[in-house]
């Protein structure tokens, strides 16, 4: 007996000319490693941090909110003293509310020696003292970093 063929109907990938490609569920080797050569792109543009270095963020800027060193509406420096302890079981040091104030006194008249354009020091706004202390922040000598990281 001589077998039949029946073609009920052709897939949507088989009656589709070869210009419309990239709409085929067929997949070929190029778009493969395009996808791949993306995924790894975005691992080094955007690359993931762990918990530890998510926990450390949160404890640094819990602090901070806690010392009044920066200012949201939705957090008060004693919510933040409590929700500080709360979480990793220590109290926020004393002391440290005008740590960046003694740095201040300390950072800006170097800064402005050092820089043609002059800081006036004792007329800075709040937000300009932070923006320029955040980069002394990690300095081991500062009170900031004694209060942030210190033990």
């Amino acid at each position: 007996m001589r077998k039949k063929h029946f073609i009920l109907a052709l897939q949507p990938h088989e009656a589709i000319t070869q210009t419309h490609t990239a709409w085929s569920p067929v997949r070929n080797n190029h778009s493969l490693a395009f996808c791949a050569s993306l995924l790894l792109l975005m691992g080094l543009a955007f690359p993931m941090t762990t918990p530890d270095v998510w926990k450390e963020q949160v404890r640094v800027g819990v602090l901070k909110i806690a010392y009044g060193w920066q200012n949201t509406p939705l957090l008060a420096s004693s919510s933040a003293s409590a929700i500080y302890t709360d979480i990793f079981g220590k109290v926020p040091k004393t002391g440290c509310s005008d740590a960046q104030e003694r740095d201040w006194k300390v950072v800006c008249p170097l800064i402005s020696s050092q820089m043609s354009n002059g800081i006036d020091c004792d007329h800075a706004s709040a937000q300009g003292k932070a923006d320029i202390l955040k980069n002394f922040e990690q300095s081991k000598t500062t009170a900031q970093y004694a209060c942030l990281y210190g033990n």
